[in-house]
């Protein structure tokens, strides 16, 4: 579940994750910081407790929390997603899955650094898949997660329906239109650590840049383990 921060007292439930990547190392991320791209982006979907379902949650504004996760190429694999690497070369089919053969505890994958997980953008808007409902509320975190380039570059070996390499399945950055993003502001903040930031957006580079805010802890509470992954198509 996941609580506090911009939900405030709002409770949510853990729904699913998903990942959209580029064809390189150059694109890939639905977001941008300082109006660069990254090959790859998570999404860590919540429901609201209060609805009891995703479906439910879909018909209102506050329905979804949305964390998003920036990666950038490590030298080094990154041990923590190895079980989910070592069973995509084993999803052959668009809609179908494969179970993990060892289970990846929820905790590992969404909360590396509990410290570094406040230093992150806050924005209410829209899904980025069709019909892009307007019931989010987005949770970026600044800090880049790191995967290598064999690792990313098993993503992009995944396949679509028509047998073609699943190398595009990011949206395009959307213009921001009346949005105000906010900046999370931890205690060891200084102005240089300062950035400008576009989710979905391009073109807005004024109205883009981040707004301080108040500190506005997450809190993490009682995260499950990720059993199996599976691939849809875009």
């Amino acid at each position: 579940m996941l609580t506090g921060g911009p939900l405030k007292d709002r409770v949510y439930v853990f729904e699913q994750l998903h990942f959209h990547w580029g064809e390189n190392d150059y694109e890939g991320s639905e977001d941008l910081i300082n109006n660069h791209s990254f090959p790859m982006e998570m999404h860590a979907v919540f429901y609201k407790e209060d609805y009891k379902s995703m479906n439910e949650a879909l018909k209102h504004d506050d329905g979804l929390a949305i964390l998003a996760y920036l990666y950038e190429i490590s030298p080094q694999p990154n041990s923590i997603y190895e079980s989910i690497i070592k069973v995509l070369p084993d999803i052959e089919v668009v809609g179908k899955g494969k179970a993990l053969e060892q289970s990846l505890l929820l905790g590992d994958i969404l909360v590396p650094d509990i410290a570094s997980m406040q230093d992150y953008f806050t924005y209410n808007g829209s899904l980025t898949t069709p019909p892009c409902l307007e019931v989010a509320t987005w949770i970026d975190f600044k800090d880049h997660q790191q995967l290598s380039h064999d690792q990313l570059a098993a993503f992009r070996d995944l396949r679509n329906p028509e047998g073609n390499k699943l190398t595009h399945n990011f949206r395009p950055v959307q213009p921001l239109e009346d949005r105000v993003v906010y900046q999370n502001i931890p205690i060891e903040f200084s102005p240089s650590n300062n950035a400008s930031y576009d989710h979905h957006f391009v073109g807005h580079s004024d109205n883009g840049t981040a707004r301080p805010s108040v500190k506005m802890p997450i809190l993490f509470v009682a995260l499950g383990a990720l059993l199996a992954i599976f691939l849809f198509a875009m």
